[in-house]
């Protein structure tokens, strides 16, 4: 479109011009314009760099404005979003969609054997030049959520990651994401200790020796973070300064049962909280047997 053409004119010119004027530094790190680009942005809003949805650029001598709030307001303006945010969104669309089989297992399975969601989504639509407007809809949704995300701050991984663990990829419902906070391990090998909600005091009892012979033999204690006797072996890990891993029935920003909210955030800081579901999803009776 003409915004992009304009864009591309500045690129070929901005190299040949003395460098003037520099945007707020973000996480990218900071990104220089030209002087005369920047009267062309005073008055046209356009990416500056690969990646600009927290960068700013000059309008006129004084006031900062940030491209995200102007883009915002842009009807049908995409704003620019990096390579991996973009599978991911195609990834929750093709889920949503269930266009290649009712299961999200089998979505991963082939989005991971394609190695590209966006590649899948765009023969979605039985071969159609342009995607359905159902298709189009779903996607624009699921951007939306994956910004969400990266402004609240959340990490991911998705069966197209290097960092998905291989173990995930040989099973039959493979997640096709995985939310996680504090430390993700190429090898972490451990096992997993789960029991009733309502143990015995020789139960909880045993599951302390336990999750301490494992910790002893340097291996992760594993479990569900739920009462009982889960929450013993996570407690008992932690105290003995061994490493715990806690899967999750609901999304990584949940916190149940409530009393477990400190042992979740201490695992989060000193070992690994996981969760196959969407960040924000509550505890269902669905969901427990799916995390199992």
């Amino acid at each position: 479109d003409p915004l992009q053409a304009r864009l591309r004119e500045l690129d070929d010119l901005e190299p040949h011009l003395p460098r003037t004027v520099q945007s707020v530094p973000d996480d990218q790190g900071p990104t220089t314009v030209s002087s005369r680009a920047r009267a062309e942005l005073s008055h046209t809003w356009i990416p500056v760099g690969p990646a600009c949805d927290s960068r700013t650029v000059t309008q006129g001598p004084f006031d900062m404005v940030s491209l995200s709030q102007r883009l915002a307001t842009q009807p049908g303006y995409a704003r620019a979003m990096d390579q991996r945010e973009r599978e991911t969104a195609a990834l929750l669309t093709l889920l949503r969609s269930k266009v290649h089989g009712s299961a999200w297992g089998s979505v991963a399975a082939e989005v991971s054997i394609a190695g590209s969601a966006i590649g899948l989504l765009d023969q979605a639509d039985d071969g159609a030049l342009f995607r359905s407007a159902k298709t189009e809809d779903l996607l624009a949704t699921a951007t939306d959520e994956v910004r969400q995300w990266k402004r609240d701050g959340l990490t991911w991984v998705t069966v197209l990651d290097p960092g998905y663990p291989e173990r995930l990829r040989d099973i039959r419902e493979s997640p096709p994401f995985l939310f996680c906070a504090g430390e993700m391990r190429e090898q972490d090998l451990g096992m997993s200790i789960v029991g009733s909600r309502a143990a015995s005091g020789w139960g909880l009892q045993f599951a302390a020796d336990a999750a301490r012979l494992l910790v002893d033999s340097g291996l992760s204690v594993l479990s569900g973070l739920a009462e009982g006797i889960d929450a013993t072996a996570h407690r008992t890990a932690l105290d003995a300064g061994g490493r715990t891993v806690a899967f999750l029935g609901t999304g990584i920003t949940q916190f149940y049962p409530a009393k477990n909210r400190e042992l979740q955030s201490e695992i989060a800081q000193h070992g690994l909280v996981l969760s196959q579901f969407l960040p924000y999803t509550a505890p269902t009776k669905q969901t427990f047997p799916m995390r199992n």
